[in-house]
């Protein structure tokens, strides 16, 4: 029988996933018994590449036994980047001035890990799901690093990701979803009339919406995620807008980009979306 490879060197198991991206970041999971081929799931692309012959033993993902990562909320209060020191936070108030910077810094509680970036992942009951570690250029193009609060500091757990934002959910504004968390703290900036959440990446969206059921959200997808996104939003019942489709076809953003790089090309505040 196969299951879910959750555990060991991902990278070495497979340094390539099939979908043609490197895994060097580990969100390629194998397969046990699979090592070395093409067969597993991509948390990056939210695709599970299956071998036919060995479709039907494949079972339900095992997940292993360590404790939840759960951590100190004093972890906040001790890296709050509210120096804005990262290159982040420097981008931010590059566009939008330091006190509109310092709003969004407190707002989601965005940290400081050795000039690097934190983004702290709260649950709806102020929970600290993950700290997300990331590197910025001052220009506030994203570097290809990520890495974890948890991994940095030896601390052996489990992650249970949530949302980035997901604590301000609770309010009476509507929810809007995006990917990436710098889109979702400029946005707060920019339409204060949603709350601004990440799903962290492209595929993280599936598994975490749960969280949000019930409640009135429309998804904002990056370009070229429209298809993939609208079928969550059936299955779910959120409004989705295509306004990055849109945009795209006017030339008005490049292919990848999203709601946010059309405001930020542009230095213009939000008029209708």
């Amino acid at each position: 029988m196969y299951k879910l490879k959750i555990t060991g060197n991902r990278y070495k198991d497979n340094p390539v996933c099939p979908c043609g991206k490197s895994n060097k970041d580990y969100k390629f999971t194998t397969y046990i018994g699979c090592e070395n081929k093409p067969f597993g799931y991509c948390h990056s692309c939210d695709k599970d590449f299956k071998n036919s012959s060995v479709s039907d033993s494949i079972q339900t993902p095992i997940f292993n036994k360590q404790k939840q990562c759960f951590f100190n909320p004093r972890l906040i209060y001790d890296h709050l980047d509210l120096k804005l020191n990262s290159n982040f936070t420097r981008f931010l108030s590059s566009y939008f001035g330091v006190d509109k910077t310092i709003e969004v810094v407190k707002k989601y509680h965005i940290g400081l890990y050795n000039h690097d970036v934190v983004f702290w992942q709260l649950d709806q009951f102020n929970s600290i799901r993950a700290g997300k570690v990331m590197k910025y250029n001052t220009n506030g193009k994203r570097k290809e690093y990520v890495n974890w609060w948890h991994k940095l500091n030896n601390q052996n757990c489990r992650l249970d990701q949530c949302f980035f934002g997901e604590h301000l959910t609770n309010s009476f504004y509507p929810i809007a979803v995006v990917e990436s968390e710098k889109t979702a703290c400029i946005m707060s900036i920019i339409d204060p009339r949603h709350v601004w959440i990440a799903s962290g990446g492209s595929s993280g969206l599936r598994r975490k919406c749960n969280s949000i059921k019930g409640f009135k959200a429309v998804l904002f997808p990056d370009q070229g995620q429209y298809d993939n996104w609208k079928e969550i939003s059936d299955q779910i019942g959120f409004k989705i807008s295509s306004v990055c489709e849109k945009w795209f076809n006017e030339g008005s953003i490049k292919k990848g980009e999203d709601i946010a790089d059309y405001f930020l090309n542009r230095k213009m505040q939000i008029g209708s979306l």
